[in-house]
């Protein structure tokens, strides 16, 4: 299977340099059809644009929560990889509040 980069300077105005918000996350995921991507492609690369100043773990959840629980930490590492400016601490935290128990996240349908 192949791969798919999803570059996120596609999925921003203009002159923005902060990627916030859970609904904004929810958009950015809808718009990229990523539960498509992951049956389709066998590795997805996020690129963040090194000119962002945040991105942050709201709307990294709201983008990639439901893969994280779908798939468990080690499956999402496995199906996705970051590249562009450095999100890892991002990810990491966001990893361990997606697999929570009791998250304060509501759940999407």
């Amino acid at each position: 299977m192949p791969s798919k980069v999803v570059n996120l300077d596609e999925h921003r105005d203009k002159g923005v340099r902060v990627f916030s918000g859970r609904g904004r996350g929810e958009i950015v995921r809808d718009n990229v059809r990523l539960e498509s991507l992951e049956k389709e492609f066998e590795r997805i690369s996020i690129y963040v644009p090194e000119d962002v100043f945040v991105l942050t773990s709201s709307f990294f959840l709201g983008m990639f929560d439901l893969c994280i629980r779908r798939l468990g930490e080690a499956g999402f590492r496995a199906k996705y990889e970051f590249t562009g400016k450095d999100i890892a601490r991002i990810v990491d935290e966001s990893i361990v509040e997606a697999l929570k128990d009791g998250s304060p996240l509501p759940e999407r349908a």
